[in-house]
């Protein structure tokens, strides 16, 4: 780890939202300020905020493949995860990494609007993060790095490297015009695809838009405070909302739509992302295939497996154990 003591010429920070959905007090808050059982299974509360410990592998991941990374920063409400007390036994160098961030620190000015259980609107609030630096990359908590990485693989004379493809505006696609037409209730789902799309009209975008993977956000702090905190109005319509609402943009999304008028972010077409979805239905074996057959395809360096928290108890022994393996790392 000889590079992880060289200081690059960027300063980057990395950023994880988590939550300990098992938590009763958390679990006894969300059941207060929940509308209905309907509200509950449209929004997909549950498995949201279900977590089986993989921040710890999300984590090593980072100080393992990107050894440029400063802080880390964990945004969390009122919790703390347990590689917080394992990173007792850890070399300072890489325990004052580690830094957990509450939710009250980011919402300080609109503390109205706690507690939230919406992800959208507290990564609308990351730059609110103190001392985070002008360059950081947004990981979620299942979000990982598999392959070793540098600050040029993220960012490119100062401007966010960001992977994904164009796609036309669901409006602009019949069968999607006849769909919301058919079934209205349909746009009031807060879909992966529909809010980019969302986001990127926002921007000003009116045929097309970037759309993006599950896969760590490089981004600018300064985007979010010249593109979503300019107008305090602007800003509170948007983090008022509990839980995920229709009308909520992503805020990575607008402020890289943004980033592209203006020409300061990098697009690339190239996929650098290994995305295993709905790993409890297509079983650990499928799984551990996708993993080990990627390791010799050194482009890809990124890898998301979503909802490990509805795989069987055996099955997950089995891909925790590939992380573990795989984020493997001397930190004492």
């Amino acid at each position: 780890m000889k590079d992880s003591k060289i200081k690059p010429k960027v300063v980057v920070d990395a950023v994880i939202t988590w939550v300990d959905g098992s938590d009763k007090k958390l679990v006894n808050k969300k059941i207060k300020y929940l509308n209905s059982e309907k509200e509950s299974k449209i929004q997909n509360v549950k498995t949201r905020y279900n977590q089986v410990g993989e921040i710890k592998y999300v984590i090593k991941s980072i100080i393992k493949f990107a050894p440029f990374i400063n802080n880390i920063f964990i945004i969390t409400d009122n919790q703390s995860p347990k590689i917080i007390e394992e990173s007792n036994s850890w070399s300072k160098e890489y325990r004052d990494k580690l830094k957990v961030i509450d939710h009250k620190v980011i919402f300080r000015d609109f503390l109205k609007f706690l507690p939230t259980f919406n992800s959208t609107t507290i990564e609308t609030m990351l730059h609110y993060i103190p001392n985070l630096s002008e360059h950081f990359i947004y990981f979620n908590d299942d979000m990982f790095l598999i392959k070793p990485t540098k600050i040029c693989d993220w960012f490119k004379e100062g401007r966010p490297i960001v992977s994904g493809k164009w796609k036309k505006l669901p409006q602009k696609i019949w069968y999607y015009r006849l769909k919301y037409l058919l079934f209205p209730w349909t746009l009031k789902r807060a879909g992966f695809k529909y809010s980019q799309a969302h986001s990127a009209q926002i921007a000003g975008f009116k045929e097309k838009y970037f759309l993006t993977y599950h896969k760590p956000r490089p981004l600018l702090k300064s985007y979010f405070f010249n593109y979503i905190s300019k107008e305090k109005k602007d800003l509170i319509d948007q983090i008022k909302y509990r839980f995920r609402n229709y009308k909520q943009y992503y805020s990575y999304s607008l402020v890289w739509h943004k980033a592209i008028n203006n020409h300061t972010l990098i697009l690339k077409e190239n996929d650098d992302l290994l995305e295993i979805h709905r790993p409890h239905k297509i079983g650990f074996k499928k799984v551990i295939s996708l993993l080990d057959n990627n390791e010799s395809d050194n482009s890809v360096f990124a890898l998301n497996i979503q909802s490990l928290d509805l795989v069987n108890t055996i099955d997950l022994k089995f891909i925790l154990n590939w992380l573990k393996i795989k984020t493997e790392i001397n930190l004492t």
